[in-house]
């Protein structure tokens, strides 16, 4: 049962990343979701597999990325990882478009 209703509270974060229109916010909310579901701060996922997820572009992805990075919420490592660096800036960017 509690697997269950873990299962169930990951897909309705999801569905609410999927209802936000802008893309920098889906990006942001997609890294908190995936951080809190990992062991430490490193995401390791392709921009392609980003994309799949929410359903963004993946140059959109990239450019959003980049935002971000700038902003200082992520630090980028190749085209894998993204280490987490400001969950604060990442919630407040998401948070706004809600």
């Amino acid at each position: 049962m509690n697997v269950v209703g873990q299962k169930l509270s990951a897909a309705n974060e999801l569905l609410q990343l999927l209802s936000v229109n802008d893309a920098k916010a889906r990006v942001a909310g997609f890294l908190l979701f995936r951080s809190s579901r990992i062991k430490g701060e490193t995401i390791e996922l392709t921009r392609d597999d980003i994309s799949a997820y929410i359903n963004v572009r993946r140059e959109t992805i990239s450019r959003k990325l980049g935002e971000l990075r700038k902003e200082g919420a992520i630090e980028l490592e190749g085209n894998r990882k993204i280490h987490v660096r400001n969950k604060d800036i990442l919630r407040d960017t998401f948070e706004n478009e809600v």
